[in-house]
């Protein structure tokens, strides 16, 4: 068996406490005691080639998002995918099903890396190669399961494949794109949305690969690779960030076998609630020679790392691939692949806890649910409120290459139970504390939030420096406006399903020809509801749902939109309707800058103003009838064009979390050209 003591050893001021053999006197550790559950196929896609796996577990209630690689390895290689599987509580057979972040070519993307934030979400990053470039991508899984803020890392363009990440308890995200034995690379991005560190090197990394991230509770981030070092052919290294740079690299693995090829490799890194940091790794047990890898474990303070290194395995056997997770109480749970007993690299996950040197004897998992021939791979652990979840790769029930991904949890805490949903405290309707009277967008926020067609967060505040998404804009644009619904009993989309609460309102835009879509095979569209819309995007939208008449001047009036821009006619016709403008770029000249991210306020001036015009134009052609009479347009509409000489306040941030926009969308919008309220609109553009 893989049994695990402490003995002593001198080793250049370090110590080891390690796993003797079963002929030991001493006494082992007990096993664990959590009960695991039996796991579920989450992949659930026959023929498919699913890798790679991450799992992140919600801190609130313990809901998981699980992310992997998704490509075909049929003779077509038709595509390859970055795939969730997401709930939002703790389950196995309530996860939303799959649903794609994003869609490349085979082997086009993948290393997807999860974790979570203190807020209930998880993150995720992976790289992907497309037209693009090579980039680092990030999406944000909220508390409901859904995927928002899908986007390219700013500024990681640059063909690495390598990825870690950690996000700390207040949602500061940290992530590392690497190029593999060449450098790694540090981002940060702030809970506003905003990438404050972009494309960091982290100095003396020397040939890196295999790199992990952890942060500690107390937001200082921590990057683990295995490279070359003065003992063995490779160590694991981990440097820290420090608030005045890096600091680092410490050479974690360095002490045990010296003088022996005992090379080190995949290390793990996973924050503890006290400040500290854990890490393990493999590395080649230098008694039994090449291809015997053992699991190494070595905690670390704000004193420094400690000098005791714990071997929890040692055996003839190879354990791979360790993954390591605290949870609230400071236990470090362990999970790896071993083929003790079984023929080479018919890996099997086994399961060890603890903290310190004390750690309980490793076990394996699910042995009565895998039957012995199908192999159990690729794991990965993550704590949430009161569980660990873990998920697998397994060829069960597939042919080779193929294999699926499996998921299961147990809970750390004995007869605990998530915090169950605090009722929130009623806000007052189109009240929000963070939407001043001064404020451009004071009235259209306030006459949206009055008919239902946008609303705020559960704190009573509206966020409209929020970006907007492209499904909340399908809702908005469908119920701000009179187009009909349409909800046809077979999705169009293959990611907006029935249930998806967006799905009347997307279903309604595209059937209008308001929005349309992204193909994803023959006879294969996708929404992409979590993507994030541009000034130029939305505009299109607003013209199409609100039916303008199509302005297209003979001189372009915004220098960044000639008339060879596909939303020239667009842009051209919501500026001569007076419902947005632009920003100066000198003397006689204006940019709109369509690539930019629009925001929630933005957005809520727009549909404000289209409505006022769509108003004005049902009103005079209603007179018109009624009297009988033409009426002859002779000017343009009298609202003076409001052009911005300085940079805005309301300056695009990412989501950091979604607006509830309805709780429960209703079958039929409900705006109405009837209930239309009785403010008069300010008619100031939005820029």
């Amino acid at each position: 068996m893989l049994a695990s003591l402490v003995f002593g050893l001198s080793t250049g001021g370090s110590q080891m406490a390690g796993a003797a053999s079963p002929a030991s006197t001493a006494s082992a550790p007990s096993a664990p005691n959590e009960t695991w559950q039996n796991p579920v196929n989450v992949s659930n896609a026959q023929g498919v080639y699913d890798n790679d796996p991450a799992v992140g577990g919600s801190a609130l209630n313990d809901g998981a998002t699980v992310a992997e690689e998704s490509r075909d390895e049929g003779t077509q290689h038709a595509f390859g995918r970055i795939v969730n599987h997401s709930n939002s509580v703790l389950g196995l057979a309530n996860f939303l099903g799959a649903r794609n972040l994003e869609e490349s070519g085979w082997k086009q993307n993948g290393s997807p890396r999860v974790a979570h934030d203190g807020l209930g979400r998880r993150h995720v990053i992976w790289w992907q190669a497309d037209s693009n470039g090579t980039c680092g991508w990030y999406a944000r899984v909220d508390a409901d399961g859904v995927a928002r803020s899908i986007q390219i890392v700013p500024n990681s363009c640059g063909g690495r494949k390598n990825t870690a990440l950690a996000v700390a308890p207040d949602g500061t995200v940290h992530a590392f794109f690497g190029a593999n034995l060449s450098d790694i690379h540090y981002w940060r991005m702030e809970p506003t949305g905003v990438w404050s560190i972009q494309n960091e090197t982290v100095p003396n990394t020397n040939a890196p690969k295999d790199i992990s991230a952890g942060v500690t509770s107390t937001n200082s981030p921590f990057i683990a690779w295995a490279g070359p070092g003065p003992v063995h052919s490779a160590d694991v290294q981990v440097s820290m960030r420090g608030a005045s740079g890096w600091v680092g690299p410490s050479n974690l693995s360095a002490p045990f076998c010296q003088g022996s090829a005992a090379t080190a490799h995949l290390p793990t890194l996973a924050g503890d609630p006290t400040g500290g940091m854990r890490a393990a790794w493999t590395q080649v047990n230098c008694g039994q020679g090449l291809g015997t890898d053992d699991v190494f474990y070595r905690e670390w303070t704000p004193s420094g790392w400690s000098g005791v290194i714990k071997q929890v395995t040692n055996s003839s056997s190879n354990s791979y691939n360790v993954t390591v997770a605290v949870d609230a109480s400071g236990v470090a749970h362990l999970i790896w692949s071993d083929d003790q007993g079984f023929s080479t690299s018919n890996f099997k996950i086994w399961y060890s806890k603890g903290q310190g040197t004390d750690f309980s004897a490793p076990v394996r998992l699910f042995s009565g649910f895998f039957p012995d021939n199908a192999y159990e791979k690729d794991s990965s652990l993550d704590g949430g409120f009161s569980a660990m979840h873990l998920v697998l790769s397994t060829n069960l029930g597939e042919s080779s290459p193929n294999k699926e991904t499996y998921y299961s949890y147990a809970m750390t805490v004995p007869g605990s139970t998530p915090t169950p949903a605090v009722t929130p405290t009623p806000c007052i309707p189109g009240n929000f504390s963070d939407v001043r009277s001064t404020d451009f967008f004071y009235n259209a926020v306030r006459d949206l939030a009055l008919h239902n067609v946008m609303s705020g967060y559960g704190d009573c505040t509206f966020r409209p420096s929020n970006n907007l998404t492209r499904g909340q804009a399908a809702k908005i644009v469908v119920t701000g406006s009179n187009v009909p619904p349409y909800t046809p009993a077979t999705p169009t989309f293959r990611d907006v399903a029935v249930t998806d609460p967006f799905y009347q309102y997307v279903e309604a835009a595209y059937h209008s020809g308001v929005i349309s879509g992204y193909t994803c095979g023959t006879g294969c569209l996708e929404f992409r509801s979590g993507f994030n819309v541009t000034r130029g995007q939305f505009a299109k939208m607003i013209k199409g749902a609100f039916a303008l008449p199509t302005f297209t001047p003979a001189t372009p009036t915004f220098r960044d939109v000639p008339r060879t821009d596909p939303f020239f006619s667009d842009i051209e016709t919501v500026v001569h309707n007076g419902i947005v403008s632009g920003y100066s770029c000198g003397t006689n000249c204006l940019e709109f800058r369509p690539g930019n991210l629009i925001t929630r306020g933005q957005a809520a001036k727009m549909v404000y103003l289209a409505r006022a015009v769509a108003v004005a134009e049902a009103t005079a052609t209603a007179t018109a009838a009624a009297t009988d009479t033409p009426i002859v347009v002779t000017a343009t509409p009298t609202a003076t064009l409001f052009v911005i000489t300085a940079t805005p306040t309301n300056t695009a941030v990412v989501v950091t979390s979604t607006p509830t926009i309805t709780s429960t969308p209703s079958n039929t919008p409900t705006s109405t050209w009837t209930a239309m309220p009785t403010l008069t609109p300010t008619r100031t553009p939005t820029p």
